[in-house]
Order: C-alpha cells, then sequence, then structure tokens
C-alpha cells in the first residue's frame, strides 16, 4: 500500500470552490507532516540496537558457561548454569519478536527454527564426523540454534543430569553455541553499521523506506505480526491437536517464559522501550498526538492482554487443557491487534 508523508486538511481547489460565496479570504492552512525522526531514531538505537546488544551479551555469557562446563563436565551446578544462561539469552530474542524485518529476516531461521529435528541430532552424535562450526552449519538450521541447546540441556522442563549428558554432547553444546553467537553477533552489528541509520533516516539518502511514514508502518505491522503469531498460532495448535510436541520450548517448559516475552517485546516496541529499561519516543506519541482516545485504548489492550496471558497456567506444555485462560489469553491479545491494524496503522496511511 503506497503511504505519504503529509496530509491536507482538503485539497485547496475544493475549499475555494466552497467558500465562493463568501466575500472574505479564506487562506488554507495544509497540516505539516508529522516528523517522525526522533520516533525512528529512539526506535532504532534504543530498542532494537539496545535489545540486540542485550543479545549479544547473554549469547556470550552462554558460550562461557559452555567452556566452564567443558571444564568441570561433573558438576550439576555448572550444567545448570548453562541452563539458566540458555533461558536469559532467550528472553531478549522473544522480546525481539517485534521487529522481525530487515536483517532479522535472513538470521531468524538460523537462530530459531523448531521444532528441532531430533533424529538429525542423534544421527550427528552418533557419527564420527568432527564437530565443527562449519560442519554444524552446514547441516541446516534444524539441529543448531536455541532449540538444538534447549535439547541437548533439558528433560521435561529440567536441567539434566551431568552424569547423562555425554563428551560429544558437551562439544555439540559448545559449538551450537558458537554458532548462535556468530549468528547475533552479525545481526546486531548489521544494525548498528547501517541499518539503523537507513531506518532512521527514512525518506532520505539511500535508506529502503521511501517516507518517514513507511518506516512507522514497518514498526506497527512488526508488532502486529508478532501479536498475530502468539494469539494465531503459537497458543492454538498445541492446543487444538493436544500435542505438547507443537509448543516452541517443548524440553525446557519455557514456553510461557516465551510468549510473556513476545507480549512484553510489542508492547514495548510500541511505546518505546528497551527491555534494559531505557525509556525512548515510541510510535504511540504519534498516535496520542493524533487520536489519543486511541493510543489510551492500544495501552490498556496490551495491559490486558499481558494480564490474561499471566493468567494461563504454566508451564503451558502441560496445561493445553486449560481452554477457557487460553482462549481468554486469545481474546485479549486479538483486541489490541484489531486496534492497531484498523486504528492505528490507518493514521500512518493518510
Amino acid at each position: 500500500m503506497q503511504t505519504v508523508s503529509f496530509r491536507s486538511v482538503v485539497a485547496a481547489a475544493l475549499l475555494a470552490g466552497a467558500c465562493a460565496c463568501s466575500s472574505d479570504d479564506a487562506t488554507v492552512a495544509l497540516l505539516e507532516p508529522y516528523d517522525f525522526s526522533a520516533i525512528l531514531f529512539d526506535y532504532s538505537n534504543h530498542v532494537v540496537v539496545a535489545t540486540y546488544a542485550q543479545l549479544r551479551y547473554e549469547s556470550a555469557v552462554l558460550t562461557q558457561a559452555i567452556d566452564a562446563l567443558e571444564a568441570a563436565p561433573g558438576d550439576q551446578a555448572t550444567l545448570q548454569a548453562v541452563a539458566e544462561a540458555w533461558r536469559r539469552v532467550r528472553a531478549p530474542w522473544e522480546s525481539s519478536d517485534a521487529f522481525r524485518f530487515g536483517p532479522a529476516e535472513a538470521i531468524d531461521a538460523s537462530v530459531d527454527s523448531w521444532p528441532v529435528d531430533r533424529q538429525q541430532v542423534a544421527a550427528v552424535l552418533a557419527s564420527e564426523s568432527e564437530l565443527t562450526p562449519q560442519f554444524v552449519r552446514s547441516l541446516g538450521p534444524g539441529v543448531r540454534g536455541y532449540h538444538a541447546l534447549e535439547y541437548l540441556l533439558f528433560r521435561d522442563g529440567e536441567t539434566r543430569a551431568t552424569a547423562s549428558l555425554t563428551e560429544r554432547e558437551r562439544a555439540y553444546l559448545g559449538v551450537a553455541a558458537q554458532l548462535l553467537l556468530d549468528d547475533v553477533t552479525l545481526l546486531h552489528g548489521e544494525w548498528v553499521s547501517g541499518f539503523a541509520q537507513d531506518f532512521a533516516k527514512a525518506g532520505k539518502g539511500r535508506s529502503p523506506y521511501p517516507t518517514q511514514a513507511d518506516a512507522a508502518v514497518e514498526i506497527v505491522d512488526g508488532i502486529i505480526a508478532a501479536l498475530d503469531r502468539l494469539a494465531n498460532a503459537k497458543l492454538v495448535d498445541p492446543v487444538l491437536q493436544q500435542d505438547a510436541d507443537l509448543v516452541e520450548s517443548q524440553f525446557s517448559w519455557n514456553s510461557s517464559r516465551d510468549f510473556e516475552d513476545n507480549l512484553r517485546g510489542a508492547r514495548d516496541a510500541y511505546l518505546g522501550v528497551c527491555g534494559s529499561g531505557t525509556d525512548a519516543l515510541g510510535i504511540d506519541a504519534f498516535v496520542a498526538s493524533t487520536d489519543e482516545a486511541l493510543d489510551g485504548r492500544v495501552k490498556a489492550q496490551l495491559d490486558v492482554a499481558l494480564e490474561a496471558l499471566a493468567a494461563v497456567p504454566a508451564p503451558f506444555e502441560q496445561n493445553l487443557d486449560a481452554g477457557a485462560e487460553i482462549e481468554a489469553a486469545q481474546d485479549a491479545i486479538r483486541a489490541a491487534i484489531v486496534s492497531l491494524r484498523d486504528g492505528v496503522r490507518p493514521l500512518l496511511a493518510r
């Protein structure tokens, strides 16, 4: 859909005709185009880049925890530290689901492909192939990323016992964690080295966004898409089939946290808030300046959705029969989607 960067009260010619019967000279003032510069800059740098910086940091911590495990393979506390590091690095990634565009489109499958291909992982573990980053990457996304790591670390929501973890599995953990770090470092670097500036400077120079409104629409579309995936896929597919294997983080029983991070990340993208706590100017500033009631409704609906999602019994994997609570969460999220899609988005296309 084509968007424009300005809005007029009405075409000057039409106004001239409408006022022809008046003896007064009427002047027509065109509304100035809304300046999204501060919103786009803050979103790029204080929301997206800041989240990816946190993701990169937590990924490095995970690799260090696995190095420590290799040095003390029989220490259950060290393995538990690896598991907790996995949960921490999961949070910023799930929060970033609201801006899965640009560089993230190319990296998503490599980092977060699911369900993990357990048969292929087992075949690799049983083989004599050298576990190098190049070899594991060549096998495809189904055997690396978050969920390959999760599969190696957890069973039935609990950290595995060190005695059950083989030397080759520990080696696989190290390689998979290094690939994850490589991928998120690349993602962070692509935003820092150029995409953040291109996004913030929409409508100018080499930016892929012809107008500022185009970039603002990208923000809103990213939020809508994240909410849609949550309400209409992640919370639906496993329930309809009553199949826990369709739940995203099924080995760690981390899905309830994943869902909350998805929703919180969408809300923060609207408000211009980074998970680290840094406040920025969000798209809500534009909405409030144009339709204050709509802005208030969106914010209230996102808060209600968070409350409804928190009411779904955890872990989600073990509560697929909690139909009333799950349906209430879906309805609350869908209400926010409608306001964003039918209320906020059209404002940007005027």
